[in-house]
């Protein structure tokens, strides 16, 4: 399975009783310039575009799995072509879904319908792939990460609870995927661009390692700031951001 063998948390090779560590600066420090930006992004309220890379990202590595791992190269072309008519128009969508919490809709119904068809032919194992919990996911995030003062905070409210964990439970996963997908794909490409493929290898682990940080350092900040709908600027520091330099990023991964 390509698509598996291609994110496969390998990051040594083996070298006859040694291990040796990749020579992989370029891409994992794309990885961490994207992780960067996103935050920058971020502070601005700025992210649909940083949204809509992390989504074609896994999208298409769905439909890589569809073509390589399924052997359905019309399903995967569907996806591919569903979410390019989509994604022209992906911040006018945006702005139109004000949704409650909870059991709302989609903000691609397309998305859980193609998945459902997938299931159909394939069996219900294919809600269990990481990929499409993932795409399931922020599918029903987004609507509500983009509309922090939708109707659904009266009645959360009404029901004593928190409205800012409320918005985190959606928010967080939302930042942690866009940071995976988004660092996931830049650290690939600039492998492919070096010439040297095999520092693939890298990428993945990279990716989950500035997914935790985001998810346990800056995004719960960045969530509960957006939610105040405060006037004040937010400044992440280097304190929060936990792998700063490509050297950092390198020992959190051989650890």
């Amino acid at each position: 399975m390509r698509i598996v063998s291609i994110l496969l948390s390998v990051v040594l090779f083996a070298s006859t009783s040694n291990a040796q560590f990749v020579d992989d600066s370029p891409a994992i420090q794309a990885a961490i310039d994207l992780r960067n930006e996103f935050v920058k992004a971020l502070e601005k309220k700025d992210f649909v575009p940083f949204a809509q890379r992390g989504m074609d990202g896994a999208i298409r590595m769905l439909a890589d799995q569809m073509r390589d791992v399924y052997a359905d190269p019309e399903m995967a072309e569907r996806l591919i072509r569903n979410w390019e008519s989509s994604s022209v128009r992906f911040e006018a969508i945006l702005s139109s879904k004000v949704l409650d919490l909870g059991d709302h809709e989609p903000l691609f119904p397309w998305i859980n319908e193609t998945l459902g068809e997938m299931a159909a032919k394939y069996g219900t194992i294919i809600y269990t792939l990481p990929i499409v919990k993932d795409v399931q996911m922020i599918n029903y995030a987004l609507p509500v990460v983009f509309q922090p003062k939708g109707t659904w905070q009266t009645d959360t409210a009404s029901q004593g609870l928190d409205l800012r964990v409320e918005y985190r439970k959606h928010f967080i996963p939302f930042a942690n995927f866009v940071t995976y997908y988004v660092t996931l794909i830049g650290c690939q490409i600039v492998a492919d661009r070096q010439g040297q493929p095999e520092l693939k290898k890298v990428c993945k682990p990279a990716a989950e390692k500035l997914q935790f940080a985001m998810g346990r350092y800056v995004a719960p900040v960045v969530s509960d700031w957006i939610f105040n709908a405060s006037n004040q600027s937010i400044q992440i520091g280097p304190n929060r951001l936990k792998y700063n330099t490509v050297d950092d990023l390198r020992r959190a991964i051989r650890n």
